[in-house]
């Protein structure tokens, strides 16, 4: 998700993103920095790119619970009560409150200060 809000340069997250230097590009190498770490931790090597595409979907894919927690970590921290969509700056707030997963590791990897 932080991914995609960072690819749409219309959207505020992406410009505030911009700004702290993780545009797509540095946010995409980020996350292949997290994940050859978290493989190298548990002892495994690199995996091909190849092996890494994703399958054709067989149905729409649901919202995952990191997903859900973020928009709720958004909502608490916007006030919001859910009537409403949340704005992709208060999603943006609920991915980087995060405090477990790969995104707190990746940016700490990259040396953000949260």
């Amino acid at each position: 998700m932080l991914l995609a809000l960072a690819c749409d340069e219309i959207l505020t997250a992406s410009k505030v993103l911009a700004e702290a230097g993780l545009d797509r590009h540095a946010l995409a190498a980020a996350l292949g920095r997290e994940r050859t770490e978290s493989l190298a931790a548990i002892g495994v090597g690199t995996v091909d790119e190849e092996r890494l595409a994703a399958t054709p979907r067989q149905v729409r894919p649901g919202w995952g619970t990191s997903t859900k927690e973020a928009i709720l970590r958004g909502r608490k921290v916007s006030g919001q009560d859910g009537r409403r969509r949340p704005a992709e700056t208060e999603l943006l707030v609920g991915i980087l409150a995060s405090s477990l997963g790969t995104v707190p590791r990746m940016l700490a990897l990259a040396g953000v200060d949260r």
